[in-house]
């Protein structure tokens, strides 16, 4: 039987030993033989070898892509995420970071090329997602020894290069204005006002189907969203048994009334992700051109559309049940908050707008939830 070889060995009058020197882009250690007359020129050729890799001149370590490594680190962390997650990373990397970095070799990426790319970015959210997938990418290729140092893992977002997010705010009296106009005429009068009446997220509004709704109590039953599988392929998920996100929203008269009128099988809002796009621009669009119409002042985004999207009206609802007297607790039942801290958040800056603006929004569709909240 033949024996084993050991690591360092004397063969043919020289000495030979194993050493790995990194890893290959699929994963595998790479090993190198060093050869020396003695051991003492082995060792040092040990040494030559790692410090030849770690430079990044070495063949196999040295020649792995960026592209190639991402690659390599979105299949480990595929099963790791949410599909809504790993699709952000995707979208990130396809868009933006294998364009600039894909082909080049991933030695040779250096801190300051980081920086000029998180800087082309425009939202503080793109910044941070951007910086987060670089730095895992970077720090699985410095543990796997492809590095000497990750360089993104001091990556500061540049700060005056981002526009400034739109604030979270309610609609402002014109904006409501415009938007209860469009509940009246709109063809997609139904989507807004269930938005505008429910304050639920933008996937919940897609997921809601008919079957949802209590027709004898007036409540509808918040308990799935729209998401991705894992082929990126739309579904609809079930929020967990115990997920702050389960939860029944009062149906506002004016909304039952138009769910009464439309009643119907399946989903409510039966729209592909395009045709959501769709109707949340028509909204920015109409709700722009009917203020210009009437002369009503409202802020707009640079292509010169209204600024309104599924957030605004999700925090107007916020405002109006607050208007109404609803406490804390029911608020943060009624928006799926699972951290009440996030609440409290947006009932304190409920109540400070209060203060500056002196005067307390009223909006008498929401006066029912006095009798909910206090019998």
């Amino acid at each position: 039987m033949a024996q084993k070889k050991k690591r360092s060995e004397r063969v043919d009058k020289r000495y030979k030993g194993k050493v790995r020197v990194g890893i290959a882009a699929d994963g595998t250690p790479v090993y190198k033989w060093a050869v020396g007359k003695t051991k003492a020129e082995m060792e040092a050729a040990k040494q030559d070898l790692i410090a030849r890799y770690a430079s990044g001149n070495g063949v196999d370590a040295g020649s792995i892509t960026f592209g190639a490594y991402a690659q390599r680190w979105y299949k480990i962390h595929f099963e790791e995420v949410r599909p809504s997650s790993a699709h952000h990373y995707q979208s990130m990397l396809n868009k933006h970071i294998l364009p600039k970095f894909g082909s080049r070799f991933i030695r040779t990426i250096v801190k300051s090329e980081l920086d000029e790319l998180i800087g082309t970015l425009t939202s503080a959210s793109s910044k941070a997602l951007c910086k987060s997938v670089l730095n895992m990418i970077f720090d699985l290729a410095d543990e796997d020894g492809l590095l000497v140092r990750n360089p993104a893992a001091k990556i500061k977002p540049p700060k005056g290069a981002s526009k400034p997010e739109h604030p979270r705010r309610a609609l402002t009296p014109a904006e409501k204005e415009c938007v209860l106009h469009l509940m009246e005429v709109s063809p997609y009068r139904l989507g807004y006002a269930i938005y505008y009446y429910l304050g639920i997220r933008h996937a919940e509004g897609m997921a809601l189907t008919w079957d949802d709704i209590d027709w004898v109590h007036g409540i509808a039953s918040i308990h799935q969203a729209v998401t991705e599988d894992r082929n990126f392929k739309r579904v609809i998920e079930d929020h967990g048994k115990t997920d702050a996100a389960i939860r029944y929203i009062p149906i506002a008269p004016p909304l039952m009334e138009m769910l009464r009128a439309n009643r119907g099988i399946g989903r409510i809002l039966p729209m592909t992700d395009g045709g959501m796009r769709r109707m949340w621009a028509v909204l920015r669009r109409d709700v722009a051109a009917y203020a210009k119409e009437r002369d009503l002042e409202i802020e707009l985004r640079e292509d010169g559309t209204s600024v309104l999207t599924a957030h605004y009206f999700r925090h107007n609802f916020a405002s109006l049940v607050f208007s109404a007297g609803a406490d804390l607790m029911h608020m943060k039942e009624w928006l799926g908050h699972k951290d009440i801290q996030v609440t409290l958040k947006i009932y304190t800056h409920l109540q400070d707008e209060e203060r500056r603006l002196g005067v307390k929004q009223t909006d008498h569709t929401f006066d029912f939830l006095q009798k909910l909240t206090y019998g």
